[in-house]
């Protein structure tokens, strides 16, 4: 059974790394290794036939934030992946309590940005995206190859309990 009790840390923790996340978005591949320098950074570079894409993953304690850009070199989505991924209930607590939830993008509002939560195939992750990508293109697609062929099938999203917040599913 997955512990559930909300550590008092978890809100602070989040709302730094939300940030983090919410601070790359529009900014250039090159500048990003210079905005996390004290952190470990992995860039990723995909190229087949006439693929080319960039992913720059920045370790935190207990979270790895990545980077995707588009064809510009411009950060079009930040990804947050959590270390304990299957136990998401202190997170979407937080969310809850401090953003608004939409059920049109499917994800809490953050000024022009949306953060859905989204499933791969090591568990579950936030994906935060300026609100006109998100409602032109839908949650996460049109992202790099990579993404999709890293963390297959991003489909999965949480069901919602009618009272406009979002509950993780439980087995």
């Amino acid at each position: 059974m997955a512990n559930t009790h909300q550590s008092p840390v978890i809100p602070n923790c989040f709302a730094e790394l939300v940030n983090a996340a919410y601070k790359v978005i529009n900014h250039h591949f090159a500048v990003i290794p210079q905005m996390f320098k004290d952190k470990e950074i992995c860039i990723i570079y995909y190229l087949h036939k006439e693929l080319n894409d960039k992913v720059i993953e920045i370790g935190f304690d207990t979270v790895i934030l990545t980077c995707v850009f588009d064809e510009n070199d411009v950060c079009i989505s930040a990804l947050l992946s959590l270390d304990d991924s299957n136990n998401l209930t202190p997170y979407i607590d937080y969310c809850n309590k401090v953003y608004t939830y939409s059920y049109r993008l499917g994800g809490w509002l953050i000024e022009n940005h949306c953060l859905h939560i989204k499933s791969g195939k090591d568990g579950y992750f936030f994906a935060l995206q300026p609100v006109c990508s998100s409602a032109q293109q839908g949650p996460l697609t049109g992202l790099p190859f990579i993404l999709h062929s890293t963390l297959h099938h991003i489909v999965k999203i949480e069901k919602f309990s009618g009272t406009g917040r979002v509950s993780p599913q439980r087995n």
